[in-house]
């Protein structure tokens, strides 16, 4: 009897043990585009993520926003490139739209979105990838 008692001691200490070595599954959508989110807006870059540094490597995405509480009524996307500070306007609209790029999107790519009214910064994203300052 004490053998038994053993022996579901251990499969029960084996099925806990088991169970925190797991990884927990990926609860999020496999399409969630990477989000860049302030709290007065949210801006999405899908795909927001490039594997190589190569232009086989670059991304056609589609850019996507949402202004909250009447943070902006007109609102402007700008971008810049990687490692760059100057800033190009890529898009304008109102408190929600979107807009596709061409394959031009790399690592480091950056999108912000500013108040059309004020140039108050609402929210940025900048693309996620490799280390491609060396292939420049």
């Amino acid at each position: 009897m004490n053998i038994k008692f053993n022996l579901l001691g251990a499969l029960a200490l084996a099925a806990v043990l088991g169970a925190c070595s797991q990884k927990p599954a990926d609860s999020s959508p496999a399409s969630q585009a990477p989000t860049g989110d302030t709290g007065l807006a949210t801006l999405n870059v899908d795909p927001g993520k490039v594997t190589g540094c190569d232009q086989d490597s670059w991304a056609t995405s589609t850019v996507s926003w949402q202004v909250k509480n009447n943070a902006a009524a007109h609102v402007k996307v700008v971008v810049a490139d990687p490692g760059s500070e100057t800033a190009n306007l890529f898009t304008e609209g109102g408190a929600e739209g979107n807009a596709k790029t061409e394959k031009w999107v790399q690592s480091g790519t950056r999108f912000t979105l500013l108040n059309a009214d004020t140039g108050a910064n609402l929210a940025s994203y900048t693309v996620q990838g490799p280390d491609c300052s060396a292939a420049r």
